[in-house]
């Protein structure tokens, strides 16, 4: 199966397996201590947060979840 969506017409080629790899952030509303709380913070979303990658494939099926950090 694959997303047949708008764009993805280029990847639907025989034999080809594409992988979407995408950063993202669990928001944390009390860390704990200070020190925790300058840890998780992320500067740009101006909030504190756990930090995690997923991979997916074209398709949408997460095939990868990475630890939090």
């Amino acid at each position: 199966l694959m997303n047949f969506g708008k764009g993805m017409e280029k990847y639907q080629a025989e034999n080809k397996l594409i992988f979407i790899l995408d950063g993202t952030s669990l928001k944390i509303h009390k860390p704990g201590s200070f020190s925790h709380s300058r840890a998780f913070y992320v500067n740009y979303k101006k909030h504190t947060a756990w930090r995690y990658y997923i991979c997916v494939t074209a398709c949408g099926k997460i095939v990868w979840v990475s630890n939090l950090y």
